[in-house]
Order: structure tokens, then C-alpha cells, then sequence
């Protein structure tokens, strides 16, 4: 049975795209974390609705942008990533001045503060990973046909 409305992979890519419209809305934990634990787990929606082979959706997520935003999401439920070659990444939250953030994380636009993570040796703007991940899901919808395809169990609702 779905939870709600959300039944379909479509269903929670729009749910994802609800989330980064509340993030630009207003940029805090409770937005940040909601985006990308909705982006991240539309892997599960696809699974269950057996659209895709599981050979392309594991090359889907070895991709640097999902990685990075499963890392953080991960981060947010667990607080330390524990598994086996996964580091926790940095977050901070920096004034939008270039004296006071960290060499690569000062962002030139009008916002009054940077949101950041660091992984992989650099610092990368939230909201620029959320947009990049939001770009990946719609080419890989595109690419593999995924629309509101349905899990067997759903369809017997």
C-alpha cells in the first residue's frame, strides 16, 4: 500500500520538486533535510515499480551528485555515517562575504548566507546539489521512459 498519495516514481520526484521550492522559500534544516531525504529514496519508487533494470540503476547511483546528496541524507537520519568507505560529509553555514567563509565556499549572489558541504576535497553549495540533483532524476527519467509507472502492490489498491 503507498503512503498517501505518493505511489508512483513521478509522484515523488514532484514531491522533491515541492521540496526545493520550500527550500528557496526559506533555507533551514527542516527544508534541507526533507528535499533530500525525498530526492535520495526516489530510488525506491523506481525499484518497486520495476521500470528500470537494476544494472541501470545502480550506475544511476554511483553518480558523484546522488552519492553526495545520499551521504547527506544519510547523514541527517543517522547523524554519523558508519558503513565502510562513506565519510560524513562537513556542512556549514557561512555569512555571504568572502572574509569570512572558506577559500571555495563564498558565493557572489544575493543570499545573506552560503549553505555548504564539503566532500571529496571541496565545497559545493546546497542548493546547486539540490538543482544538480534534481537535472540527474529528470535525465534519468527521461532516458529509461520512468513515468507514473506503479509498484504490483499499489495497482491492487
Amino acid at each position: 500500500m503507498a503512503l498517501f498519495q505518493l505511489r508512483s516514481p513521478s509522484d515523488m520526484l514532484a514531491k522533491a520538486k515541492r521540496e526545493r521550492e520550500k527550500m528557496a522559500e526559506n533555507l533551514d534544516a527542516d527544508n534541507v533535510y526533507n528535499f533530500f531525504t525525498t530526492v535520495v529514496h526516489i530510488v525506491d519508487y523506481i525499484r518497486h515499480a520495476g521500470v528500470v533494470e537494476q544494472i541501470d540503476l545502480d550506475a544511476f547511483k554511483k553518480d558523484k551528485v546522488f552519492k553526495l546528496s545520499r551521504d547527506i541524507c544519510d547523514a541527517g537520519k543517522h547523524v554519523i555515517l558508519t558503513h565502510s568507505g562513506r565519510v560524513t560529509p562537513s556542512t556549514e553555514v557561512y555569512q555571504n562575504n568572502i572574509f569570512l567563509a572558506p577559500f571555495g565556499a563564498a558565493n557572489f549572489g544575493p543570499q545573506k548566507e552560503n549553505w555548504m558541504v564539503y566532500s571529496g576535497g571541496q565545497w559545493t553549495g546546497i542548493v546547486v546539489l539540490a538543482d544538480q540533483m534534481l537535472q540527474l532524476w529528470e535525465l534519468f527519467f527521461e532516458q529509461h521512459g520512468v513515468d507514473n509507472a506503479l509498484p504490483a502492490a499499489v495497482k491492487q489498491d
